[in-house]
C-alpha cells in the first residue's frame, strides 16, 4: 500500500500514542488511603473487575482506532481493488508512424516528427512511473495496477501491446523499433483497437486481463496531424472523418493529443502514379533493343507555400533476376543503362502536373525467357530528394515481349481471294497481319480449326478471335471459357448469313455471362448506320491516382478500388477516332441489348444500340492492382457487326486495321493486370501463387532495406489468394508458385495520400478527434459550434495549457509537464479520503457510548449499588 500524503499518514497513525500515554499516566501508582467501608468496596470491585477491564480496554483502542482512521484519511491511500487493480492507471499510447512522419524539422535540429513522438512517448511512460514512485526516485518498477499499451498508427494500425502490459522496460524497447511507413496513419483503427480491448477486458472473468476502469484509462495520441495523417475535408469512403463516424471509446476515457505541428515546411512533391501507354510492351523488331516506349507519370504537390520550382523526373525500366533487381534511381548508373530525364517546371501555386516522359528500353530484357511471362521487369519513376523522401520512388510492373500469339478460329482458305470474297477469318488475319509477314511484326497469327480446340492449343496464346462463334461446339466454348478466367483475351463479331443466331446460349453457358448481360436472338437491319466513338469517362486526372490503385490512367478518384472493369482499348487513337469512323457504314448489326454496369461502350451506333463492347463478363476490377484476384482476370470484347461486306464495309476501311491491332495489344495488357498496390493494403496475389518473396533494392535514398515486411522478406499467401498481412512498407516482391518459378512481380507503392505535408488547425483536429469521446453520462461529444469557439474540451492537449504551449525545451517535456498535473489532479481529487473520515466518525460515536458506560458518571447511583452488594453479601447484618 502506498500513500499520496506518506508524511500526513505516517503523522496520524504516530498520535495513536497520545490515548496510550493518556492511559498510562492515570494508572500510576498512589499511596492508598483506608476507611472503614473499604472492604466492601474492593469486593464488589473484584467481583466487576472482569468487565471494568474489557470497558477500559475497548475505550483505548477505539481512541487509537479514531487518529489512525483520521490520519489516514489525510494521507489518502492509494489501494487496489480486490483482487484487481481498481487504482491502477491505464494509458494506450499511440506513436504516428505514418508517411508524414518521416518529415524532417529545423526546429528539432533535424529530427523527424516520428522521433519527436517516440520521445514523447517515452516521456509520457517515465511520468506515469514518476506520479506513482514519486518524480526522482531510483525504483524503476511500477506502481500497483498501472499498465501501458501501444499501438502504431501506419496503416492499418498495429497493435504492438495490447492488451496493455505493466512491464515498462519492454515497452520502452518496443517504442524504440518503431519506424516510418509507407502508408497512410490510421487514427480511426488504433480506437477500434482500444475499445475492442477495453471491451474483452470488462468482460474478462478474472482468468484473462483484468478489466480497466474507463475513468482512469488515458489514450495519447502522438502526431503532427498534418493532412497526410488526418484527413478532414475528404468525403469519400477512405476519408478520416468517414472512418471516425464508427468509433466510439468507452464513457469516461480521457482522450489526449499532441499539439498539431503548424510549422510551415518546404514544398513537398509526390510521384502519384505511374501508367505506361500499354502494360505488355511488343518488340517491333526481333530484339526489341533501343526501343522507346511512353508513361505518363502524375506529380502533386503539397505544403503551405507553393513556389514557383523545377524537378526532374527520371524514368527506367529495371529487369528481374531470381533474387534482386538492377539498382534503382538514386545511385549510379552503368555505362550502358539507358535513363529517361524530364524536367517539370512548376508555377507558384500549382499542386498537380502530368508529365508524358519516355522510358528507354533496357537491353536484352525483351525475351529473356520463354513463355507469357517472358522479360519482367519494373518501370520506376523517381524525382528530386524533398522534405520527405519516402514518396519520391514508383514501381510499375511491365511486361516486355517480343510478340503476342493470336489464335483466329475459323476455317482456313488455300487460295486468294477477291475482296468481296473473303470471309470473317480472312479479313481478321489482314487487319492483324496486314503486311502478310504472321512472324516478326509483334503480332504472331496462329489459324485454329474450330473443330480442334483445346487446352493445348490455348495455353500458347495471349487471345483468341472468333469471327465465326456458330462453329463452336459446347466443349470448346467451356475451353474458352477457362482461356478467358486465365488471363486471356477473347473477341467475338457475330457470324454473316444467319439471321436467327443460337450460337449466343451456348456462348453465355461456356463463358459464365451474367444474366443481364443480353445478346438478341435474331440481327436486325440498320438504316443510316453511322458509328460514333463515345467520350471516355472522365478519370478524375488530378486526384490521387495511388489511392484509386489505377495510377495516372487507371483512376484518379479517392477510392480503394480502380475503375479496371471498364479499360479504354482505343486509348492511343483516341484522337484520330473521330476521322476514322466517320466512313464506316453499318448495314447489319447484332448489338447488345444490355452489358449491365461493367464493361465501357467503346463504339455505338448513332441511334444508340452498343457496337462495340469491352469488359470483364463477372465485373471484376483486374488489372489495376489494388484487388487483383488471380481467378477472376480475362478480358471479352464483342463487335455487333459481322467482318463481312454483306453487314458493313468495316472490314474495308482504314479504321479496321487500329481498331484490331490496339483491342489486342492493349486488351492483352488490361486482361492479365499489373500487380501493384499501395502501402497499408492486402492486395491479391497473381493466380497459383504461395508467397511473395521481396527482393532486395535500395531505395531513392541510397539505403538496402530488405527484409522489411515479415522478417523474413516472405510474405504467405491464404485460401483467399490474399496476402496475410498487410503491406506497409514500399518495395518490389516477386510472386512464386508451389515450385518456385515467378509468376510475376507485385510492386508496392508509397499511398500518395498520406504524403501531404500542409498543417492544419488544432480546432479542426480537435473536433474530428472528440467525436471518439463519450462523457461519462453516456452522451457522444459533439463538436464545438462556430469560428473561435476555442479547441474541443474532450481533448487535452499535451503540451499546451488552456490552448497556450507551454514553454519549454523540447516537445517531451512539454508532454511530460502536461500529464504530471494530469495524473496528479486525478489522484488528489478530494483533500481527505471520504470512507476513512465516516469510518472515523462511526469510531467517535462508538467512543462517546464506551467512554460514558465506563466512567460511571452517576456516582449516587454507583455508590448505593455498590453498598447494597456488600451488604446483601454480609448477611443483612449492617443497612445503609
Amino acid at each position: 500500500m502506498t500513500f499520496l500524503h506518506a508524511g500526513l499518514a505516517i503523522a496520524g497513525v504516530a498520535c495513536i500514542a497520545i490515548p496510550i500515554i493518556i492511559h498510562l499516566l492515570m494508572h500510576r501508582r498512589r499511596k492508598p488511603v483506608m476507611w472503614g467501608a473499604m472492604r466492601f468496596l474492593l469486593e464488589a470491585y473484584r467481583r466487576q473487575r472482569r468487565r471494568l477491564m474489557l470497558e477500559k480496554w475497548l475505550l483505548l483502542a477505539c481512541r487509537c482506532l479514531i487518529l489512525a482512521l483520521l490520519g489516514l484519511a489525510i494521507g489518502r491511500p492509494l489501494l487496489g481493488r480486490l483482487g484487481g487493480d481498481r487504482g491502477g492507471r491505464t494509458l494506450y499510447l499511440l506513436i504516428d508512424n505514418g508517411m508524414t512522419s518521416g518529415l524532417k524539422s529545423d526546429a528539432d535540429g533535424g529530427k523527424t516528427a516520428l522521433q519527436r513522438h517516440k520521445e514523447s512517448a517515452k516521456a509520457a511512460i517515465n511520468t506515469l512511473r514518476d506520479a506513482r514512485m514519486g518524480v526522482g526516485t531510483s525504483n524503476l518498477g511500477l506502481g500497483e495496477g498501472d499498465r501501458v499499451g501501444l499501438i502504431s498508427l501506419g496503416g492499418p494500425a498495429d497493435a504492438m501491446v495490447i492488451p496493455p502490459s505493466p512491464n515498462l522496460a519492454s515497452i520502452a524497447q518496443l517504442i524504440d523499433d518503431v519506424q516510418a511507413t509507407d502508408s497512410r496513419t490510421d487514427i480511426a483503427g488504433a480506437m477500434r483497437l482500444i475499445a475492442e480491448a477495453m471491451s474483452r477486458a470488462g468482460s474478462s472473468d478474472g482468468a484473462g486481463a483484468s478489466a480497466s476502469d474507463p475513468a482512469r484509462t488515458y489514450v495519447a495520441v502522438f502526431s503532427d496531424f498534418r493532412e497526410g495523417s488526418l484527413e478532414l475535408s475528404g468525403s469519400g469512403t477512405g476519408s478520416e472523418s468517414n472512418m471516425m463516424a464508427g468509433v466510439r471509446l468507452p464513457a469516461g476515457v480521457k482522450l489526449l493529443a499532441s499539439t498539431p505541428d503548424n510549422a510551415t515546411a518546404a514544398a513537398n512533391v509526390a510521384i502519384v502514379g505511374v501508367e505506361p501507354l500499354r502494360s505488355v510492351v511488343v518488340g517491333e523488331s526481333g530484339d526489341g533493343e533501343g526501343a522507346a516506349d511512353l508513361v505518363r507519370v502524375q506529380l502533386r504537390r503539397s505544403g503551405s507555400d507553393l513556389p514557383g520550382a523545377t524537378t526532374t523526373l527520371q524514368t527506367r525500366v529495371i529487369s528481374a533476376s531470381s533474387e534482386s533487381l538492377a539498382p534503382l534511381p538514386g545511385e549510379r548508373s552503368g555505362a550502358g543503362e539507358a535513363v529517361g530525364k524530364t524536367v517539370v517546371r512548376w508555377a507558384s501555386g500549382q499542386e498537380s502536373a502530368m508529365v508524358v516522359a519516355t522510358i528507354p528500353r533496357a537491353r536484352g530484357v525483351a525475351g529473356a525467357t520463354v513463355g507469357r511471362a517472358s522479360g519482367s521487369g519494373l518501370i520506376v519513376a523517381s524525382i528530386d530528394n524533398d522534405p520527405l523522401m519516402a514518396d519520391n520512388v514508383w514501381r510499375r510492373p511491365i511486361e516486355f515481349r517480343e510478340a503476342l500469339r493470336v489464335g483466329v478460329v475459323g476455317p482456313t482458305r488455300f487460295s486468294d481471294a477477291a475482296a468481296d470474297k473473303l470471309d470473317p477469318a480472312s479479313w481478321t488475319r489482314l487487319a492483324l497481319s496486314p503486311t502478310g509477314d504472321r512472324v516478326g511484326s509483334g503480332i504472331d497469327v496462329v489459324d485454329i480449326d474450330p473443330a480442334s480446340i483445346d487446352a493445348a492449343r490455348l495455353a500458347g496464346l495471349d487471345a483468341v478471335v472468333l469471327p465465326r462463334p456458330d462453329l463452336l461446339q459446347d466443349s470448346s466454348w467451356a475451353r474458352i471459357g477457362l482461356f478467358l478466367s486465365s488471363g486471356g483475351v477473347v473477341v467475338v463479331a457475330p457470324p454473316p448469313a444467319m439471321t436467327v443466331h443460337l450460337w449466343t446460349d451456348a456462348m453465355s453457358k461456356g463463358l459464365g455471362l451474367p444474366a443481364e448481360w443480353n445478346l438478341p436472338r435474331e440481327s436486325r437491319a440498320v438504316t443510316d448506320g453511322r458509328l460514333i466513338a463515345p467520350a471516355p469517362t472522365s478519370q478524375n486526372p488530378g486526384g490521387d491516382g495511388a489511392a484509386g490503385g489505377g495510377g495516372v490512367g487507371g483512376g484518379g478518384s479517392s477510392s480503394s478500388t480502380p475503375d479496371t472493369s471498364s479499360p479504354d482499348l482505343l486509348a492511343l487513337v483516341r484522337g484520330e477516332l473521330d476521322e476514322l469512323v466517320r466512313p464506316v457504314t453499318v448495314r447489319a448489326a447484332l448489338p447488345l441489348e444490355n452489358t449491365g454496369e461493367s464493361g465501357k461502350v467503346l463504339l455505338r451506333l448513332e441511334n444508340g444500340p452498343a457496337i462495340m463492347w469491352a469488359g470483364r463478363p463477372s465485373g471484376a476490377g483486374v488489372g489495376g492492382g489494388v484487388g487483383v484476384r488471380g481467378g477472376e482476370p480475362g478480358l471479352l470484347v464483342y463487335l455487333g457487326v459481322a467482318l463481312s461486306l454483306d453487314w458493313s464495309d468495316l472490314p474495308a476501311k482504314p479504321l479496321m486495321v487500329p481498331l484490331l491491332q490496339e483491342t489486342i495489344r492493349q486488351g492483352v495488357g488490361q486482361a492479365r493486370g499489373s500487380w501493384w498496390s499501395v502501402a497499408g493494403s492486402r492486395p491479391v496475389a497473381p493466380q497459383r501463387t504461395v508467397e511473395l518473396r521481396e527482393i532486395a533494392t535500395t531505395g531513392a535514398s541510397g539505403s538496402d532495406k530488405p527484409d522489411r515486411q515479415s522478417g523474413t522478406g516472405v510474405v504467405s499467401i491464404d485460401e483467399t489468394g490474399t496476402v496475410s498481412q498487410a503491406l506497409r512498407h514500399a518495395g518490389a516482391f516477386a510472386a512464386r508458385d508451389e515450385l518456385g518459378t515467378i509468376r510475376a512481380l507485385v510492386a508496392v507503392n508509397p499511398d500518395a495520400r498520406a504524403s501531404r505535408i500542409a498543417p492544419q488547425t488544432q480546432q479542426a483536429v480537435g473536433e474530428l478527434l472528440a467525436t471518439a469521446v463519450v462523457e461519462p453520462g453516456g452522451s457522444r461529444t459533439a463538436p464545438s459550434a462556430g469560428a473561435g469557439s476555442g479547441t474541443v474540451d474532450a481533448i487535452v492537449w499535451m503540451g499546451s495549457e488552456a490552448g497556450t504551449p507551454i514553454a519549454s525545451t523540447t516537445p517531451a517535456e512539454g508532454v511530460q509537464r502536461t500529464l504530471a498535473g494530469l495524473f496528479s489532479s486525478g489522484q488528489r481529487g478530494a483533500p481527505i479520503d471520504l470512507p476513512l473520515l465516516i469510518g472515523a466518525l462511526l469510531f467517535a460515536v462508538v467512543e462517546i457510548l464506551l467512554a460514558r458506560r465506563a466512567s460511571h458518571a452517576d456516582i449516587a447511583t454507583s455508590t448505593r449499588s455498590i453498598a447494597a452488594a456488600g451488604l446483601a453479601n454480609d448477611g443483612g447484618r449492617v443497612t445503609a
